[in-house]
């Protein structure tokens, strides 16, 4: 039996975590795969009891959870230690960032499956049975369901995973049918090892060990299940670090250019990059307010028409609108 809950629990409209466990769903065979879960924390506490619990209410009984706390200075250490009889493990000690706690989690790691789930987000009730029953469907390399957004309005769409492959990948930017969400993708833990993280990264490293792990293991299982809500809010890295994921994005690109196990893929790479460097430029023309906005659209313009290949996309149009609409942001 899991502890009473500390505070309220914040959890998106029309969800609620299961009581008592749930039953074991019928067909499943035995052994259960193992999976391990990992969540990276600092400074979360608003959030992380409703991370923590809705692991733990899973009811999976193969299921490996491992808390990693940077080291926080609020109370999210007592938030831990409240439900550490329920973990695998668990350390609250200063890191290096997100990276780092998930390395460290991956160390500790003995499941055959592993995923990451951030402690302001959640996974959705019954996840864990959804995965183990696409695992036993047949031989897979990774599995993308779908993630939910949301806010403290409510609902925000959703993502489902969708044209999971490398060249997809690289050209995710255009319209390549690319759709993917990192809260609902598991992978296998030795597979993933050897894929390797780039420590350097700290935005857009789930993007680069996405390539690199389908360039090695390309079986993918898509599912139309929702597997983990993702929470937007002020604090999040996605909204108050976003102009750093492009730089970071270019980065992955240039990088891999330089590889020659990808070098098969050069030209894919050379128009991915060409359009993550337009979409800085025009980042900048939306938030350029002091220059008149139809100065700045002509300047979109021949700039779209100068690399449309890479630069006349919907994004670009998108923009065009709001410049002349409304002047940019």
């Amino acid at each position: 039996m899991l502890p009473e809950p500390l505070k309220p629990l914040l959890l998106p409209r029309g969800v609620s975590l299961p009581e008592t466990p749930p039953s074991r769903p019928a067909g499943l065979r035995d052994p259960l795969p193992t999976l391990t879960v990992v969540t990276p924390s600092y400074n979360q506490a608003a959030y992380l009891e409703t991370t923590i619990r809705s692991v733990l209410t899973q009811g999976y009984p193969a299921l490996e959870y491992f808390v990693i706390d940077g080291g926080s200075s609020d109370a999210s250490r007592s938030i831990i230690e409240h439900y550490a009889p329920g973990l695998s493990g668990w350390v609250s000690e200063r890191d290096r960032g997100q990276v780092d706690a998930i390395l460290k989690g991956l160390d500790r790691a003995t499941g055959e499956w592993f995923i990451w789930i951030n402690s302001d987000d959640l996974l959705a009730p019954g996840a864990l049975w959804t995965v183990a029953a696409a695992i036993q469907h047949g031989e897979v390399d990774l599995i993308g369901g779908v993630t939910r957004q949301f806010d403290e309005h409510g609902a925000r769409g959703k993502v489902v995973c969708r044209q999971l492959d490398v060249r997809s990948l690289i050209l995710e930017q255009l319209p390549s049918g690319c759709r993917w969400h990192q809260p609902a993708i598991w992978m296998k833990r030795a597979a993933m090892i050897a894929s390797g993280i780039d420590t350097s990264s700290h935005f857009r490293f789930d993007y680069e060990l996405l390539i690199r792990y389908l360039h090695r293991f390309p079986r993918v299982r898509y599912l139309d299940d929702t597997l983990a809500h993702f929470r937007f809010h002020s604090e999040s890295k996605t909204i108050s670090t976003g102009p750093r994921f492009r730089d970071e994005h270019l980065d992955v690109l240039a990088r891999l250019a330089k590889e020659p196990a990808f070098a098969a893929y050069a030209d894919e790479l050379s128009l991915g990059h060409r359009a993550v460097a337009w979409l800085q430029q025009v980042d900048a023309l939306l938030g350029d307010r002091a220059r008149p906005r139809f100065e700045r659209l002509a300047e979109l313009l021949r700039g779209a028409r100068a690399d449309p290949d890479a630069r006349w996309t919907r994004n670009t149009r998108r923009a065009a609108r709001r410049i002349a609409l409304k002047g940019g942001r």
